[in-house]
């Protein structure tokens, strides 16, 4: 499949670890506009702890890494 110059590329890859009432989540991302060298990547660390009383405390940090410019996009 082809893109069309203009149209914005993205791939994700997410991963999740439980062990017991403690998570991590690892979330990685890539922006790319078709027919530009306009590439964007970016990873998100997450923390998570599962309650006594059935709730979810969730904490993160979004692009902790990232490389390169995010592409810019006009009509």
């Amino acid at each position: 499949m082809t893109a069309k110059p203009g149209q914005l590329n993205e791939g994700n890859v997410n991963f999740n670890w439980f062990s017991g009432a403690f998570g991590t989540q690892l979330s990685t991302r890539v922006l790319e506009l078709a027919g530009t060298d306009q590439v964007w990547g970016g990873l998100d660390l997450g923390l998570t702890w599962r309650t006594p009383w059935r709730g979810t405390l969730t904490f993160g940090a979004k692009n902790l890494v990232v490389s390169g410019k995010p592409p810019t996009y006009l009509d």
